[in-house]
């Protein structure tokens, strides 16, 4: 086998629910700092493990917050969280709007170079964006209702896609909604699988073909240990959310699961980022 991508460990234990609070690298106001230290708090004394991450500040063209930098999460927290959500119950809490990059190799130049971070973990993590005290209760009052619902019909749903990675030309957004899912399927739904707006074919493998691993979740419902999608171009650079492959060769392929990762034989996808 070629490079892959290093993958946690399978805890077949339950797993306590994970708040992800995020909070800035430098210049963090009075005001964040306190409701950050009160969510945690509320998290902490309801059984959550919580975890900080720091966001770093850019500023691009083309956003609204012109007069100051956006909160950016590294390539390697991004990753963190989207990984976690498909093992536990997950939460972000953050108190300003925060990003990902969509291309984790470069340093975003403009705003459409980035995804929200809700649009990042929708489906998979529950998100809120918190204001001022009132909005805490609020807050893990929705989680819990979020937490407590089943919402994936299995390996066919769209919902378990990892979408940024999956190219689309909108934001796959109302997928909870059936047509909605419907409308998606028609306009992405190919005899051999999926093909996004990059030309690339997403075809579901063979249960044959499932490699080891942990038995991913969506939203309380677990996926076919091993399941993924073989995705295959003959020209293209494929971005998680931590690093990118290239496929550039007549039959090339790479194995990606739900949680971003990514599994590529010898010869058919190539590792360029990190290297």
């Amino acid at each position: 086998m070629g490079k892959r991508s290093k993958r946690a460990s399978d805890d077949r234990s339950e797993p306590r629910p994970t708040l992800f609070v995020i909070r800035p690298h430098q210049q963090e106001s009075r005001e964040v700092r306190d409701l950050a230290e009160a969510v945690a708090n509320r998290a902490t004394s309801l059984g959550c493990i919580v975890k900080t991450r720091r966001s770093l500040e850019d500023r691009v063209s083309g956003a609204e917050e012109r007069e100051r930098p956006l909160w950016l999460l590294s390539p390697r927290d991004a990753n963190e969280i989207y990984t976690a959500a498909h093992r536990s119950r997950v939460s972000v809490a953050t108190f300003r709007a925060a990003y990902v990059r969509r291309d984790p190799s470069t340093t975003p130049a403009r705003r459409r170079d980035l995804i929200g971070l809700e649009p990042f973990v929708r489906y998979k993590a529950f998100f809120g964006l918190i204001r001022g005290v009132t909005d805490i209760e609020t807050f893990f009052r929705n989680r819990d209702t979020w937490n407590a619902r089943s919402e994936c019909d299995g390996i066919a749903d769209p919902r378990v896609l990892p979408f940024h990675v999956f190219d689309t030309a909108e934001d796959a957004s109302g997928l909870d909604h059936p047509d909605r899912r419907a409308a998606f399927e028609e306009r992405y739904r190919r005899k051999a699988g999926r093909i996004d707006t990059s030309d690339r074919t997403w075809a579901r493998a063979d249960s044959h073909a499932f490699h080891g691993g942990p038995a991913l979740q969506i939203r309380n419902v677990t996926l076919p240990q091993g399941f993924h999608w073989d995705v295959s171009s003959d020209n293209t650079r494929l971005c998680t959310a931590h690093e990118v492959w290239r496929l550039d060769a007549e039959g090339a392929y790479a194995n990606v699961y739900p949680d971003g990762f990514v599994r590529a034989a010898r010869g058919k996808a190539r590792l360029v980022w990190p290297q």
